[in-house]
């Protein structure tokens, strides 16, 4: 909870969320109830878990991870429509 300091609905501030239960947070400003899950994806090649933000975006403008291990590169549309 401590690396938490906004709302993802309204961004208000930290001192306006609360921890309900274990993961569940409670926004006082918008009263919304949300979790923050980590979500591991795969390297679609080699199954890695190893990815990488890559700084050279695509033409079109979409944010490109890489596979430490195979050097391959993936839109994040491919890696969220196949996973």
């Amino acid at each position: 909870m401590d690396d938490i300091n906004f709302c993802p609905f309204c961004n208000a501030s930290n001192h306006k969320v609360v921890v309900v239960k274990g993961d569940m947070l409670f926004c006082k400003e918008c009263n919304h109830f949300f979790d923050l899950v980590e979500k591991k994806l795969k390297c679609i090649k080699c199954d890695s878990n190893h990815l990488t933000y890559s700084d050279f975006p695509t033409p079109d403008g979409q944010v490109v991870f890489q596979c430490k291990d195979c050097k391959k590169m993936f839109s994040t549309k491919e890696l969220i429509k196949i996973q």
